[in-house]
């Protein structure tokens, strides 16, 4: 590479030599004068860019380059902007209210909602109350009001008349895939232990498979080192005991 750049960095010398000599053979060296410098410009300037890719392309392949674009690391992708706290407050109420809880516990939905503020959670309840007077509250608990209620629709509030309709809506509040499964598994309304649910889903016994199981303790009664899903998953009855 040394060798080459060199070279193209001696072009002009080696230039004057060979114009000089092609010039010598021709009878109007007069009328060649202004050929003679537009054509050594030309190759000058040739020989310019070729000496500035070569000197970038090292540049950026150097070890300080490449540890630079190391330390900055793969772009950021670009994720979908959450809903807001509002929508997620009414969602959170009207699912409650949908299994038959009018009035959960103000702890309850800033939970459902996941707002870890205390404070920011209360300034936005106290929005939707005087602004938007979407919801009513009292020092435990909320509800929504009429207008509540249509903001989010009848159906979300309704609550289904069958264990899969409600089941289906206890599962939108469930996060992880791996957990829906689990939850499907305990949909016979029976007893599992965590050895059961291990070996149903085909998983090993490792700090995953607690997260998914915490990810479910809204959702669940335990007794004895066993769990089974809450009776509200079904109000027309548990499908082992019928």
């Amino acid at each position: 590479m040394r060798h080459w750049l060199t070279s193209v960095m001696n072009f002009d010398t080696l230039f004057d030599v060979w114009l000089t000599s092609w010039t010598r053979s021709l009878v109007q060296k007069h009328s060649f004068s202004s050929h003679k410098i537009l054509i050594r410009a030309l190759f000058v300037a040739i020989s310019q860019v070729l000496v500035n890719a070569t000197m970038g392309k090292s540049i950026n392949n150097s070890p300080v380059s490449k540890a630079k674009k190391a330390r900055r690391g793969p772009a950021k992708k670009k994720t979908k902007t959450e809903e807001p706290a509002k929508t997620r407050i009414l969602k959170a109420i009207a699912f409650q209210k949908s299994i038959g809880n009018e009035q959960p516990s103000r702890d309850m939905i800033q939970g459902l909602a996941v707002m870890e503020s205390k404070g920011s959670f209360g300034t936005t309840i106290l929005n939707m109350k005087k602004k938007d007077e979407t919801v009513d509250y009292d020092s435990k608990t909320i509800w929504l009001t009429e207008a509540g209620i249509a903001e989010v629709g009848e159906e979300a509030c309704s609550t289904p008349a069958s264990n899969e309709g409600i089941q289906k809506k206890l599962k939108e509040q469930i996060p992880h895939k791996k957990s829906r499964e689990i939850f499907d598994i305990m949909t016979d309304g029976d007893w599992y232990s965590k050895a059961e649910l291990l070996e149903a889903m085909n998983h090993e016994d490792n700090k995953s498979f607690g997260t998914y199981l915490s990810a479910l303790s809204k959702f669940v009664d335990k007794e004895n080192g066993k769990m089974r899903l809450k009776q509200i998953a079904f109000p027309c009855g548990r499908p082992c005991e019928m």
